[in-house]
């Protein structure tokens, strides 16, 4: 027997058996399936009262003697590396802050100069 003829015998039984299979998988797919809906579970009252995220601003001196703005205190978004804006004084920066913080209904934390919180939660 020739070796292309029997590449060809093999070829056609190879695709006659996918076409078996494809037919099989077809029935099996025409079936609808008998699924049991369950009810949805109901929400818990836990679920119901998620704290809300609320926005923080941090005031604090900026100690970057590469930038413009260096010793100048800034006010920044908690998780955010870029600033707000800069002030020459840390009250002007407070009151700027509370202005934000009372539209978000947020809060903010204040630093000292060496960076440590000097006040938390104030709004």
């Amino acid at each position: 027997m020739c070796f292309w003829i029997f590449k060809r015998k093999k070829a056609k039984k190879a695709k006659e058996e996918s076409h078996e299979e494809k037919k099989v998988e077809q029935t099996v797919e025409a079936e609808p399936a008998v699924k049991k809906e369950e009810p949805a579970p109901e929400p818990t009252q836990a679920a119901e009262t998620k704290p809300q995220v609320k926005d923080i601003y941090h005031i604090s001196l900026n100690k970057d003697e590469k930038n413009a703005n260096f010793k100048r205190w800034r006010v920044r978004k908690q998780g955010s590396r870029k600033t707000i804006q800069h002030f020459d004084t840390q009250l002007e920066a407070i009151n700027f802050a509370q202005d934000l913080a009372d539209k978000a209904g947020g809060s903010i934390v204040i630093h000292k100069v060496d960076g440590t919180i000097r006040k938390q939660n104030y709004s």
